[in-house]
């Protein structure tokens, strides 16, 4: 079952693409009109500061940082729903009880050792 576990917990290459189409779309909307004007004035610093004097300018991570806070929030969603028991429909639960039948039968587990498959 560690492999099932496993290959579940990892987000899937078109979730991850999602993630981080959302993820830069939280970001983008930091910097529009009517939000913390503060970020623009920050980003324009540092862009004048790097034309002006690029070898002594300070990098700004303030994007780095939006990424980092939208993924650790989006980190916290996952866990606090991955506590809650989900109903599965009878289509799904064929299809699990198939996966593990199958895994087993590769194995060489007995039939029914996984109860409740």
């Amino acid at each position: 079952l560690n492999p099932l576990v496993s290959l579940d917990s990892k987000p899937s290459e078109p979730s991850r693409k999602i993630l981080i189409e959302k993820a830069t779309e939280s970001v983008k909307n930091a910097y529009l009109a009517g939000k913390d004007a503060s970020l623009k004035n920050k980003a324009l610093d540092a862009a004048l500061a790097a034309l002006s004097s690029p070898e002594s300018a300070k990098k700004d991570d303030t994007v780095g940082q939006l990424y980092t806070q939208y993924f650790a929030q989006f980190g916290k969603k996952m866990k606090d729903a991955s506590a809650k028991p989900v109903e599965l429909t009878p289509q799904a639960a064929a299809e699990i009880s198939e996966a593990v039948a199958n895994v087993a039968r590769r194995d060489g587990l007995e039939e029914g050792i996984v109860k409740g498959f």
